[in-house]
C-alpha cells in the first residue's frame, strides 16, 4: 500500500510546476494561501482525473467490502468517500503536505415529534447506532493552522480561534484549505462554510489525535456493509473492534442498557 500511495505522490510531483512541493521551503512556514491551494489541485488533477479514482453506486451486498478495503481503493481506484480522502490524505503526506480527514454532516438531522407510546416501543426495538457521515472532505493541516484551532483569542472577521503569539496579519493563511475526495474538487474555508454550514472544524478531528476516531469509522462502515449481507458473525466481530477503538461510541448505550 506504501509503495502505491509513493507511486501516486510521485505522478503528482512529475506533473506539478517545479517547487510547488518543495518540503525544505515549507518545514517550518505555512505555504501562502494560494501555493496551497494549488497543491491540492495538483493531487486533484492526478488522483481524481488522471488516475480516475471515483465513488461509483454500489450495494455492498455484491461488491463485498472491496469499497472499504484501501489495498483494493488503490488497485482500482473505486472506493467511498471515506477511503478516497484516505487515499488523498495519503498521498499529500508522500509530498510534504500535513492533511486531516474531516466528516461533514450535509444537514442537521430533523426534529420529529413522536408519540410517548410509539418512542417507547422503539427505544426497546431499534439497535442505536450513529449515523454515517454524509461526506468526508480533506483539510490542510500547516502547524500554524493547527495552532490558529487552539483556545486563544478569536478572530474577530474570521471567527478563527488565534493563540496570542501569532500574527494576525497572516490571518488567510491560518485557514485551512479543503478538498473534496468525491467530486474532485478544492474548497477555501469560505467555500466549505457555504456548502456546509453545520460543518464543524474542531480541533479533535486532527490526524494525529483522532487516528482512532477514523479506524472506528472504518469499523461502523465494516458493521453496515455485513448486515447488508446478512453475515451476522462478521457484524458482531466488527461491532466488538468498534466499541474498543470509541468509549464514546453511541452503541455503548444499547450495551449498557
Amino acid at each position: 500500500m506504501q509503495n502505491r500511495l509513493q507511486s501516486l505522490a510521485a505522478e503528482v510531483q512529475n506533473a506539478a510546476p517545479a517547487d510547488l512541493f518543495d518540503a525544505d521551503a515549507t518545514k517550518h512556514h505555512t505555504p501562502p494561501l494560494d501555493v496551497q491551494q494549488q497543491q491540492l489541485q495538483c493531487i486533484t488533477q492526478t488522483l481524481f482525473h488522471k488516475a480516475r479514482f471515483r465513488q461509483d453506486p454500489f450495494e455492498w451486498v455484491y461488491e463485498g467490502l472491496s469499497p472499504l478495503d484501501m489495498l483494493d481503493v488503490l488497485t482500482s481506484g473505486k472506493g467511498i468517500s471515506l477511503t478516497l480522502a484516505t487515499t488523498f490524505a495519503g498521498v499529500a503526506r508522500e509530498l510534504g503536505v500535513p492533511m486531516s480527514l474531516l466528516p461533514i454532516l450535509e444537514a442537521p438531522v430533523p426534529e420529529v415529534a413522536i408519540p410517548d407510546n410509539i418512542r417507547h416501543r422503539q427505544a426497546t426495538q431499534t439497535f442505536a447506532t450513529a449515523p454515517e457521515p454524509n461526506a468526508w472532505l480533506v483539510r490542510t493541516e500547516w502547524p500554524a493552522q493547527m495552532a490558529a484551532l487552539q483556545p486563544g483569542a478569536k478572530h474577530p472577521e474570521h471567527q478563527t480561534l488565534v493563540p496570542r503569539d501569532v500574527n494576525l496579519t497572516n490571518a488567510q493563511e491560518l485557514q485551512p484549505c479543503f478538498a473534496d475526495p468525491v467530486k474532485g474538487s478544492v474548497m477555501s474555508l469560505a467555500d466549505c462554510q457555504a456548502k456546509y454550514p453545520h460543518m464543524q472544524l474542531a480541533g479533535q478531528w486532527r490526524w494525529d489525535v483522532s487516528v482512532l476516531q477514523v479506524l472506528a469509522e472504518f469499523a461502523r462502515v465494516a458493521v453496515t456493509a455485513h448486515q447488508r449481507r446478512g453475515e451476522s458473525d462478521a457484524v458482531a466481530f466488527w461491532m466488538y473492534q468498534l466499541m474498543a477503538l470509541d468509549c464514546m461510541a453511541p452503541e455503548w448505550q444499547h450495551v449498557m442498557s
